[in-house]
């Protein structure tokens, strides 16, 4: 009744759009909700999140959209997605710099995806409702710079290092699904002599 309600008066306040395009999305991402109360408070924060998309867009500089995460407000998104904070002392290296000298005019254009014998870039990945984006942060990278090597351009398995590199506590530096840190699955990499391709290995922790 509380949904309805709710909805009702958005309709009178003339979002019959939005409220439509709330339920396309619904069904784009398959989403769905235990309660109403929690239909409720995720169709708010999707049309906030509406609101930002459109003024983004409407500045012509780049295109944003509403991807999956839409009904979720920022910090619901950072409880979820992003890491932990962790403390600087369980750092144990130092930043280092490395001094980049210019090479020639750059080109007007540039894309590391299509750039025909030096395409870089793999597709885009999803790493689901889990912190995993440290894994995928560490196989991207390697991928780039075993192409830019002369090797074959792969997909890598961000599952191996899921898996594999740490544990499932979350007070581990490297811990599964919680977040890590790439520096650290480096390190992994090469003791465990690479890391498998993701067709070999293929993703399914989120």
């Amino acid at each position: 009744l509380l949904f309805i309600t709710l909805l009702s008066f958005a309709l009178a306040e003339g979002t019959a759009t939005t409220s439509a395009e709330f339920v396309q999305w619904k069904h784009k991402f398959n989403r769905t909700y235990k309660t109403e109360s929690a239909e409720v408070a995720a169709f708010t924060e999707w049309s906030k999140n509406k609101i930002i998309v459109q003024n983004n867009n409407n500045k012509g500089l780049w295109t944003a959209e509403l991807g999956k995460f839409a009904d979720l407000s920022m910090e619901e998104f950072q409880k979820k997605m992003l890491m932990r904070v962790t403390s600087p002392s369980t750092m144990t290296r130092k930043a280092g710099s490395l001094k980049v000298t210019a090479s020639g005019s750059l080109p007007a254009a540039f894309d590391w995806r299509t750039n025909g014998a030096t395409a870089a870039v793999t597709s885009v990945k999803d790493q689901g409702f889990v912190g995993s984006c440290w894994a995928f942060s560490t196989v991207g990278n390697i991928e780039g710079q075993w192409a830019l090597s002369g090797k074959d351009l792969v997909d890598l398995s961000a599952e191996f290092l899921v898996d594999c590199d740490g544990t499932h506590d979350e007070t581990h530096a490297d811990c599964s699904v919680f977040g890590g840190w790439p520096y650290l699955a480096y390190d992994f990499v090469i003791g465990a002599g690479g890391v498998p391709s993701e067709e070999a290995d293929p993703y399914c922790a989120g």
